[in-house]
């Protein structure tokens, strides 16, 4: 089971996130009566998705950079970020709901309902 409660592999999530964003944007835009081919309706699911996958882009980008680097501020660097994300069990936690593409804005179609 994964994050959302869905039964979906993790690696699944985030392109099923995508496409449920579609979905909400468009369904919107279809019960205010406008065109959901329109421009300006494309931009709002564009910008949404963009918003959500930026912070991820840029962890994976520095992740990249310590982890395939040699010297030794990165190798430091590198140990100390990882006893730090296993020791922070909230910092832990969020990263994990980051890479799994449930932080932030979920699309309201695959929203949990609260308990």
């Amino acid at each position: 089971m994964s994050e959302t409660g869905a039964a979906v592999p993790d690696q699944l999530l985030v392109p099923l996130l995508d496409a449920a964003a579609l979905v909400d944007v468009l369904g919107g835009a279809v019960e205010a009566g406008d065109d959901p081919g329109e421009l300006r309706v494309l931009r709002r699911y564009e910008r949404w998705r963009k918003a959500e996958a930026l912070p991820a882009l840029a962890l994976l980008d520095g992740i990249k950079r310590v982890f395939f680097g040699g010297n030794l501020l990165q190798s430091r660097l590198r140990r100390g970020a990882l006893g730090l994300a296993q020791s922070s069990g909230t910092l832990k936690r969020v990263l994990m709901q980051r890479a799994l593409g449930v932080a932030g804005e979920v699309p309201a179609s695959v929203r949990r309902p609260p308990s």
